[in-house]
């Protein structure tokens, strides 16, 4: 929902404000949506943090589900942190590249780390069962939208603050 809220409709603003070389605006414009992403998506999962456990427990006893299944559906979903986190992050990146005309770089970025993650998220999976797979998938959310971040801060200059 977010995304549709906050990065979808910032392509043809951050486009209307590249064309016109209009690039404080710019980086304002992605500055604050990515602010926005930041903050609705980290305050999520600060609240799942808090809070999922015990919702999840509400259903024990319903469809099978027992109080091991809800822990462990719950160290999963936290496992998953990064995915959500960073990869709202990442669709805001995204959308800024797509706004410069560039569906290239994002692409590009993805490949390359999805490739470099394959074998990672196997290992993971092996040593660390699911949890492992889901860490470790998260971390590859993560510097994916670090990489689009650096390659961002290049080509639109330098005022875009550094993430993280």
């Amino acid at each position: 929902i977010i995304q549709k809220a906050i990065a979808a409709p910032l392509v043809p603003t951050l486009s209307a404000q590249a064309k016109r070389g209009e690039w404080a605006a710019f980086r304002r414009t992605l500055n604050r949506r990515l602010g926005w992403m930041l903050a609705l998506s980290t305050g999520g999962f600060l609240l799942f943090l808090a809070v999922g456990a015990s919702a999840l427990h509400l259903v024990i006893g319903h469809g099978g589900v027992t109080k091991e299944n809800a822990d462990w559906i719950w160290r999963v979903m936290v496992a998953l942190g990064g995915i959500l986190i960073a990869g709202s992050a990442g669709q805001v990146t995204s959308a800024s590249y797509y706004a410069l005309g560039d569906t290239k770089t994002p692409t590009w970025i993805g490949v390359a780390t999805y490739t470099v993650y394959v074998p990672l998220k196997v290992g993971a999976f092996f040593a660390f069962g699911l949890t492992g797979l889901c860490v470790v998938t998260s971390i590859y959310y993560a510097i994916n939208f670090l990489l689009q971040w650096r390659g961002l801060r290049h080509r639109v200059g330098r005022s875009v603050p550094a993430a993280g």
